[in-house]
């Protein structure tokens, strides 16, 4: 019993750190694609010549990124958290089960629009094509595949702890 436990633990262990890695990777991959596309989104908003003008090209790109990085600096930071919860939990260490509900709730959200995006034939990032598409949604499925392992591994870890309270191990 104590083995499938540490078992489990290693599992949710490198589930947490597999959530927190997607994040930063998600982080990082946004900004770059945003910022080497940022002239063809920039065509895209349609602004009037008069403000590209009277800002600047190079500014509007760099602002383009400074507020795609605080937008996704929150989903890092939910990330985050969800993946180090599972870490400590892996650990041994006490940690409450409200990380689980974010959890649930993050991943309900992330598939909903992941199906919503493949039902429209979009990424996240206007610029991929081919190999490039099929990546992106490899590399998203497989986030969402930690999450749900976090959410598998904690289940079981609790049922086992509670099976040995109860007298039934």
């Amino acid at each position: 019993m104590d083995a499938r436990i540490r078992r489990y633990q290693d599992n949710l262990m490198y589930s947490g750190v597999a959530v927190f890695v997607f994040g930063v990777w998600s982080l990082v991959k946004t900004l770059l694609a945003l910022y080497l596309n940022s002239k063809s989104l920039i065509a895209r908003m349609n602004l009037p010549p008069e403000i590209i003008a009277e800002v600047g090209e190079p500014m509007l790109r760099r602002l383009l990124v400074i507020i795609a990085a605080f937008l996704f600096s929150f989903d890092l930071a939910l990330r985050a958290w969800i993946g180090l919860s599972a870490i400590r939990e892996g650990q041994g260490k006490k940690v409450r089960g409200f990380y689980l509900v974010f959890a649930i709730i993050y991943l309900v959200f992330c598939l909903d629009e992941a199906l919503r995006s493949m039902a429209r034939g979009e990424t996240q990032h206007v610029m991929l094509t081919g190999e490039g598409v099929l990546t992106f949604w490899v590399i998203e499925l497989t986030s969402y595949f930690a999450i749900v392992m976090i959410l598998v591994y904690a289940r079981k870890i609790r049922r086992l702890k509670k099976r040995i309270e109860n007298g039934e191990a």
